[in-house]
């Protein structure tokens, strides 16, 4: 069973989350910030959440992606909230390859958040970063918003459905586990 690593939680009440999230449109973003607040509420975030909010086109403008990668290296979550119905673009996948080398021993977690399971790039988007996060040692969650489109494709993993659970708050005793929760 995958863990997710909550060891800044343990320095005291004032702690933080930090999210870094990287969003398709308006909409993505909105839902990306509503699953970190979440999250860090579940988790029993003391200090909240502090999140730092990234339209993925910027992430093609000159020097972006370098800048970009330190910040979310700094990060406990870094949490991509798509909308799946276009690929993931090119300087999102060379801003990747950039943050992941940086990452380093940190316990940082990858998040990717769809709009909806039915979208056409799903699928494809979330193999590749479950690969990329696999060969980096960094752990990889899924959410799939809960839209009745979203319902009629059935989960990928037991993993999707417990990061789902936990960031509605149905998962018992998070609050219990300060170190780890699982996921």
């Amino acid at each position: 069973m995958k863990t997710l690593p909550l060891n800044h939680l343990t320095n005291g009440p004032a702690s933080a989350l930090r999210s870094f999230i990287a969003y398709d449109d308006f909409a993505a973003g909105e839902r990306g910030r509503a699953f970190a607040s979440a999250l860090s509420n579940t988790l029993g975030a003391g200090g909240g959440s502090n999140e730092s909010l990234w339209r993925l086109d910027l992430f093609a403008e000159p020097g972006n992606a370098d800048e970009l990668a330190h910040t979310a290296a700094n990060s406990d979550f870094v949490i991509l909230s798509l909308r799946g119905d276009r690929e993931l673009p090119d300087a999102a996948w060379a801003w990747l390859k950039a943050w992941l080398p940086l990452v380093g021993d940190r316990q940082v977690n990858l998040m990717a958040i769809f709009e909806g399971a039915h979208q056409l790039h799903v699928r494809s988007i979330r193999r590749e970063l479950r690969e990329m996060a696999g060969e980096a040692g960094v752990e990889f969650f899924t959410h799939t918003t809960n839209t009745p489109a979203a319902r009629t494709v059935p989960e990928e993993s037991e993993n999707e459905r417990q990061t789902e659970e936990a960031a509605s708050g149905r998962v018992e005793n998070a609050r219990r586990c300060p170190a780890s929760f699982a996921a």
